[in-house]
């Protein structure tokens, strides 16, 4: 029982260390980070699309519903907690899914840069 009392505190530890970097990292640079309906995994972008993020949290694969027919050049960086790139997919779908079951779980952002239009959202990997 104890075995599994010491894994808990340090996956709990691990999370707050991800959280403590993902607030530093929205310090240094708040206007790149839009958490504007980020509880319900949607965001509103200018042209009033919906983006889709789902589901979150997620263990293997998450799904991401740009709202609109994707323009050329399309992509979706996938930032760690210290917003670093450790993925970068290029739309050619409305809906792309992203396999992150190598990924270490923790917290991420995903930005979807589409045209003019460049959105944030936060996802949780477990």
């Amino acid at each position: 029982m104890s075995i599994f009392k010491n894994r808990l505190k340090i996956k709990f530890v691990a999370l707050l260390i991800s959280l403590l970097f993902l607030n530093d990292i929205y310090a240094q640079a708040p206007e790149a980070f839009n958490y504007q309906g980020a509880v319900n995994n949607t965001v509103t972008n200018p042209n009033n699309k919906m983006l889709k993020v789902y589901p979150n949290p997620s263990k293997s694969r998450v799904w991401v519903d740009i709202g609109e027919r994707p323009l050329k050049g399309a992509f979706i960086k996938v930032l760690d907690s210290r917003g670093s790139e450790v993925r970068k997919i290029f739309i050619t779908q409305q809906t792309t899914v992203i396999e992150w079951s190598g990924f270490v779980s923790g917290v991420y952002m995903l930005e979807v840069v589409n045209g003019n239009n460049r959105k944030t959202m936060r996802v949780v990997k477990e």
